[in-house]
């Protein structure tokens, strides 16, 4: 596994070709429904894979979500507004990485 330089950080710091992650994951199970910005209306749902302070992985079977598609989510861990950052199609399921844009108050 050959290290890449990210140099808008600093030279100093390495990075994994392999793993980009700027923030540790930690496994997560639960049912994620995602809804539509303006009339709120559900979309579709997923199962957690994993979270991170600024994010979270979902499995679903939704291969119509592109990225940079916004959603309000409703998790087990929290709510708010969530883009798509990325889609990666399985056999019979899809996964999408999530970025946390807002949350709602506690």
């Amino acid at each position: 596994m050959k290290p890449l330089s990210n140099n808008w950080r600093s030279p100093a710091t390495l990075v994994s070709i392999d793993d980009r992650r700027r923030e540790p994951r930690e496994d997560a199970q639960g049912v994620v429904r995602l809804f539509t910005l303006e009339q709120e209306r559900f979309v579709f749902e997923g199962e957690m894979r994993d979270v991170s302070a600024s994010g979270f992985r979902l499995e679903h079977t939704n291969q119509r979500v592109r990225s940079g598609d916004e959603f309000r989510f409703e998790s087990p861990y929290s709510s708010g507004l969530a883009r798509v950052m990325w889609n990666r199609i399985l056999d019979d399921s899809v996964e999408s990485g999530f970025f946390i844009v807002a949350r709602d108050p506690a």
